[in-house]
């Protein structure tokens, strides 16, 4: 008589529920306690989990002023009553901030339906504060989870004498209650939320855009929770400085990507060794070829390399589509995001099935579950 799935070696189980799509693996959580415990808090599952499964885009709809606040693909509803802009994402959460309003923000993991409010931005000791943005980061060094607050402060009125406006920076440490000031101010006062960011590696990096036309990229290490920048390719010379609005930036086969739109799509990858960055132009794409599509001109953002195929995926937000590039054929395929009229965030997200409370590390958190 043959036995139970469930009794097979708990090593070989994680193997097999590891290979199932998403949907399937979230329906498998329901049948038994076993499946439930293999694919909770269990390294060895989420271990092999993350190396098999492909990030997904997920992607906001609205503008950041009036976004959507529902996300179909893993029913996560952000109420009635608010304007959470999707952030950033890291290690399969997401962060969402409500801009504008009352700047309040919370980590959800959509897969797990669960989510976590952070402590308010505290104003009491200057009422007159302006949040520039704020991003979410894991640092490997502490073994935690931080939030990173840019604002500004304001002194007297800005048509008097003496009027001072001043950049400053917090760290939310995650499961704490407070908000902590940093030592380091921000190297630029143009460090927003709709300013071309990318997380990797614990290190959160900004692209500088004009007016910004002195600096390149501008990072933040969640651990040492200092500022630094990076400068450009001396191959670029100033022309950089020409073409910021034709420039995006990424995270491309796990290295710090930019993109140069002008002629041909030049993509270049940052590598860093022992407090060294050199540079390396890893594509030229001709995008003047006549395709059927016409690559307009604007900042692609390079999202994953596909090995097997030697495909780059790439977006671009003004005509709606993905655009997918053979580095070996040299051919293009274009995908419409049919019903699509404006985007308000994308991000790519690997699934994760750690309770958000184990992700998280923190024993004294209330974690709700999402409607």
């Amino acid at each position: 008589m043959a036995g139970s799935l469930a009794e097979l070696p708990p090593n070989i189980l994680s193997e097999i529920l590891s290979r199932l799509p998403i949907k399937s693996l979230v329906a498998c959580r329901t049948v038994c306690k076993t499946f439930l415990d293999i694919t909770s808090s269990n390294p060895f599952f989420n271990s092999l989990h993350s190396s098999k499964t492909a990030p997904n885009l997920i992607i906001q709809l609205g503008s950041v002023h009036n976004p959507t606040r529902y996300f179909e693909r893993y029913h996560v509803h952000t109420g009635e009553e608010n304007n959470f802009v999707l952030v950033n994402s890291c290690d399969g959460l997401l962060y969402f901030a409500e801009r504008d309003v009352c700047e309040r923000s919370f980590v959800c993991n959509p897969i797990m339906k669960e989510y976590l409010t952070l402590p308010e931005f505290d104003k009491e000791r200057n009422r007159r504060q302006l949040t520039m943005g704020s991003w979410f980061g894991f640092s490997v060094g502490d073994n935690q989870y931080k939030v990173l607050r840019i604002f500004s402060t304001l002194t007297g009125r800005p048509w008097e004498i003496g009027f001072k406006q001043e950049f400053w920076a917090q760290v939310h440490v995650v499961g704490s209650s407070l908000w902590r000031d940093i030592a380091n101010q921000p190297p630029s006062e143009y460090l927003t939320w709709d300013t071309c960011f990318t997380l990797l590696n614990g290190t959160v990096y900004w692209l500088c855009r004009y007016p910004e036309l002195s600096k390149f990229i501008i990072f933040f290490d969640f651990h040492q929770e200092k500022f630094g920048e990076i400068l450009p390719p001396l191959e670029l010379g100033t022309g950089w400085q020409i073409n910021q609005h034709c420039m995006s930036m990424g995270v491309l086969g796990g290295c710090l990507s930019v993109t140069v739109n002008t002629e041909f799509l030049d993509i270049w990858v940052v590598e860093k060794s022992s407090g060294q960055v050199s540079w390396t132009k890893k594509f030229v794409i001709d995008t003047s070829v006549h395709m059927g599509h016409h690559l307009i001109e604007g900042p692609f953002k390079p999202l994953q390399i596909l090995s097997n195929r030697h495909i780059i995926l790439m977006m671009i937000w003004s005509d709606d589509v993905v655009v997918c590039y053979d580095a070996k054929e040299r051919t293009f395929k274009f995908f419409k995001l049919n019903g699509v009229r404006s985007v308000c965030r994308s991000v790519m997200l690997r699934p994760s099935f750690v309770p958000l409370k184990d992700a998280l590390m923190v024993d004294n958190v209330v974690v709700q579950n999402s409607q």
